[in-house]
């Protein structure tokens, strides 16, 4: 035991104070020392500095563009959001709207619209739940399992 902790304290430079090998076996082994190679100045190389991974929306929808995909959920934070709505429900995608981020007015507001939009187009629109509708368009066949009682907002 004396033996490694002299072979440590040699290692680490650390004097003890007194002799501490073992009179029945020496240490004849040299201490490990290990060696980081720092590069000069004039050798660093100038790597491209790696950029974050991010994740965009069109990645979270495994990849497809927004003209690919028949589906889009939607979380409006407001009434402007309407004018992309608009467009989802123009190309014919279904739109699953979760209107609980907006206050009463504005989501009756976004509804509204909705409602506008899927009857030009002559789609459908589904209550989900309290404050999540989708609209489908003409022809789009759906499996809806049971359909909410009243489909009258309550906001």
């Amino acid at each position: 035991m004396k033996k490694i902790i002299n072979k440590i304290g040699n290692t680490i430079g650390v004097f003890l104070g007194e002799n501490l090998e073992d009179e029945q076996e020496e240490c004849t082994e040299a201490p490990e020392t290990s060696f980081i190679q720092v590069p000069l100045e004039n050798e660093i190389e100038a790597k491209p500095e790696k950029k974050p991974l991010e994740i965009t929306k069109k990645e979270v929808t495994e990849k497809n563009t927004e003209e690919e995909a028949q589906t889009v959920f939607l979380n409006p934070k407001n009434y402007d959001d309407c004018v992309k709505i608009g467009s989802y429900v123009k190309n014919e995608k279904m739109v699953t709207l979760n209107l609980e981020y907006l206050d009463n007015h504005s989501a009756r507001r976004v509804l509204d619209f909705l409602e506008g939009a899927v009857n030009i187009k002559e789609g459908r629109l589904h209550r989900i739940s309290e404050k999540v509708y989708s609209a489908i368009p003409k022809g789009m066949k759906v499996h809806l399992e049971d359909e909410i009682g009243s489909k009258e907002a309550k906001f």
